[in-house]
């Protein structure tokens, strides 16, 4: 872990839980705007003010931008000073299910017009989810040589480095045991919630269109008696 922690966010909501997560640490924690050349400059200050090598990630975080040029500029620049740098953008065609959240989508075509905006020698890699079991009797298990082969696997993220030590970056993956019976209760809450909401977005629907009836006979109604 590095001696200085900047975080960054648009959404106040979201630094206080980053936060959190690095308690009992302490970190300096600002909301900005990432679209602004004149806040990044600011940043760019705000890092240049400490000891020690730079290292930016910028995870899940371009596809909430509705410009992302400046921040890769940005970022470009503060590797060419010194900065590692680190970023990633969702894999949208794997889910083909559109974020509310997200201004942009990404796909393969998309990434590889990102990568041309990156200096010449980043590296790329996929993120790939893993399923499978384990046979123990308890003791911990070394997985790292069972892991099958994942170049055929379709990406749930595309992740990108430059700067310095990107050539630090390496594969590498982490398999957690699954708590089975909670997540066939958090499946079957799912169902129920979106059946719910379903239903309640039908109930919305109907009552737009009877509000859209009587506005309609309220105007008739007033036109008739010279109400403006």
């Amino acid at each position: 872990m590095g001696e200085r922690v900047v975080l960054t966010d648009a959404e106040p909501d979201a630094l206080a839980e980053a936060t959190r997560a690095f308690a009992p640490r302490d970190v300096e924690a600002s909301t900005i705007d990432l679209t602004s050349n004149a806040a990044l400059s600011q940043l760019a200050d705000r890092l240049a003010g400490g000891q020690g090598p730079v290292v930016i990630t910028c995870f899940e975080v371009i596809e909430h931008l509705s410009d992302f040029v400046p921040v890769i500029e940005w970022l470009t620049a503060m590797a060419a000073d010194g900065a590692t740098v680190a970023i990633s953008v969702p894999n949208d065609v794997f889910t083909a299910v559109k974020n509310p959240f997200h201004v942009t989508m990404w796909g393969s075509s998309t990434v590889a017009e990102l990568r041309d905006l990156l200096p010449a020698d980043h590296v790329v890699a996929s993120q790939v989810a893993l399923s499978g079991s384990v046979i123990s009797s308890g003791r911990a298990v070394d997985l790292s040589e069972r892991i099958a082969a994942t170049t055929d696997a379709v990406p749930l993220q595309y992740l990108m480095g430059f700067g310095p030590e990107a050539d630090r970056f390496a594969p590498n993956a982490v398999v957690m045991p699954t708590d089975v019976a909670a997540q066939r209760v958090w499946e079957r809450q799912r169902e129920v919630d979106n059946a719910y909401y379903r239903t309640e977005a039908g109930a919305v629907a109907a009552l737009r269109e009877r509000v859209a009836a009587l506005e309609a006979e309220l105007a008739v109604a007033r036109s008739g008696q010279g109400i403006a």
